[in-house]
């Protein structure tokens, strides 16, 4: 009887140890997802604000070119 009652307090042991493992890869994966989508978040709006300062550029550019002309024809 008392070899049955070591063996079942020996199982548990293993199951609490594979639980805890089993937290722990969980925590890990919610940390890794959380950093990966902060990563995503973050390149998402640097690709964003690239856009707008090519969209900057062009802008200021098209203002120069009427500029340009407006002092070419005034001429």
């Amino acid at each position: 009887m008392n070899y049955i009652r070591e063996h079942f307090a020996h199982l548990d042991a293993i199951i609490e140890q594979r639980n805890k493992r089993i937290a722990d890869l969980e925590e890990q994966m919610r940390k890794e997802y959380k950093e990966h989508m902060i990563a995503l978040y973050d390149q998402k709006w640097e690709t964003r604000l690239r856009e707008h300062r090519i969209e900057d550029l062009e802008a200021e550019l098209s203002r120069a070119m009427r500029t340009i002309e407006s002092y070419g024809v005034a001429s």
